[in-house]
């Protein structure tokens, strides 16, 4: 485990903000994204002589060294740029520090755990440029045309003039608890706002670097090294219940003594894939075959005749909301949970029955599990079949069994901070909705 302590390295080269040092530094961020947590990166000024005018050229760039590699040479290329990837098709790239954030009881990150040579960033001038493009990625379109830039504006304006939109408290807040002591961004909530008016089919994640809520380490992400993680967070308002719509934001250099000056630099992030065997397409944007899936983890479709993909599916987000809730259990265990489960479930009674007899997970089944070349199911990955577009069983999407559970899960928090009989009753009613099976 790698965890990030904040450490002061910053840029000798460029220390005064005015200048060419650091318009350079902003550009390659523009140009390629963030570099990997593996590299350091220093201001560097560069002086040779023009063979033709024999006039000494200087030039303000950067030197990109890979910390992994004992003894390597320092590049003048980004290792992500085409040019540096030119050089080295294949460079070493570690993962991101680990992310340490507190798991909150009815919450759930986002299923993405980012590694940047998975992603490439496309700069925009502005928040509304990145989320045209990451909704003309999904095909988005207005009035039969793809949505554009103009499309954007023009909604966001109207919504700035509608306080019952624009003004709850909670259109501003964080929607994961465990974000809560982090920066939301200049344009932030007005983006996800937007998104959310445009079309409600998406939940805006936003791929950043770590920054305090406070900024106090806001231009640590321009440091030679020990920068801070880039993680994946749900952004403002309602979130966390369809396809995640994915932009990039970075804190844009600026002096600490104008507190009040915190630019941003946006991007929308398209999947860098090869024959398309990026998580982002094998999980939770590539259409979904339930039933190979089911089949993978062991659950025995056919048992259920006709209704098998409902049942599959139902059991997923009874697995997932469980563990959302508090249950544990080894990771590496929950595909042979969900397996076991869905036996249990076809050996329950009459299918006319709505609610499931307890079952008890048996672990020292989960060497056969392994034997039988299952395939080795995540969080995220139940996470992302939950919020699949795609993830469909005899006409029901996956999302149906989701909102059920997210109610009841809403009336429990009610009763904790009110324990009276009638919350006990409104809880107990969509607890009980929840656990019907999805049987006809």
């Amino acid at each position: 485990m790698v965890i990030y302590i904040p450490t002061e390295n910053p840029q000798i080269v460029g220390s005064v903000l005015a200048g060419t040092a650091v318009d350079n530094h902003a550009q390659a961020y523009r140009d390629h994204g963030p570099p990997p947590p593996n590299y350091r990166v220093e201001r560097f000024r560069r002086s040779w002589q023009d063979p033709t005018t024999k006039k000494t050229v200087n030039q303000q760039t950067q030197k990109y060294t890979n910390m992994s590699v004992p003894g390597a040479n320092f590049s003048f290329n980004h290792p992500l740029s085409p040019a540096g990837l030119q050089v080295n098709p294949n460079p070493i790239i570690e993962n991101e520090f680990d992310d340490v954030r507190q798991t909150c009881r009815g919450f759930f990150q986002p299923p993405l755990v980012y590694k940047s040579n998975q992603w490439k960033w496309n700069y925009f001038s502005s928040w509304q440029g990145a989320l045209t493009d990451a909704l003309r990625y999904y095909k988005v379109s207005n009035n039969n045309k793809l949505i554009q830039e103009a499309d954007i504006r023009q909604l966001h304006t109207l919504l700035k003039k509608n306080p019952k939109k624009h003004g709850p408290a909670q259109h501003h807040t964080l929607y994961h608890p465990a974000d809560r002591d982090t920066m939301v961004f200049d344009g932030e909530t007005d983006c996800a706002l937007t998104l959310r008016e445009i079309n409600m089919k998406f939940s805006l994640v936003i791929v950043s670097p770590v920054v305090s809520k406070e900024g106090i380490d806001w231009n640590r992400s321009w440091d030679t090294h020990n920068r801070p993680p880039i993680l994946a967070r749900w952004s403002t308002g309602p979130q966390a219940q369809y396809q995640p719509l994915i932009l990039g934001c970075l804190p844009m250099v600026t002096s600490m003594a104008t507190k009040t000056k915190r630019d941003v630099l946006w991007f929308s992030l398209t999947p860098i894939a090869v024959n398309r065997k990026h998580p982002w397409f094998v999980e939770f944007s590539g259409k979904m075959d339930v039933v190979s899936i089911g089949q993978r983890v062991g659950f025995p479709m056919t048992r259920f005749k006709a209704l098998g993909e409902s049942v599959f599916l139902w059991a997923v987000v009874a697995l997932h909301r469980r563990i959302v809730l508090g249950f544990t259990i080894p990771e590496d265990h929950l595909g042979c949970w969900l397996g076991q489960y869905g036996v249990h479930l076809a050996e329950c009674a009459e299918w006319t029955n709505p609610h499931p007899s307890p079952f008890e997970y048996d672990r020292s089944k989960f060497d056969e599990y392994r034997r039988n070349n299952y395939i080795r199911v995540t969080f995220h990955m139940l996470t992302a079949w939950i919020l699949n577009p795609s993830s469909f069983g005899n006409g029901t999407w996956i999302g149906v069994y989701a909102r059920k559970w997210d109610e009841a899960i809403d009336t429990q928090i009610q009763y904790q901070l009110d324990k009276t009989d009638a919350k006990w009753s409104v809880f107990g009613a969509k607890m009980e909705a929840a656990r019907k099976l999805p049987f006809a």
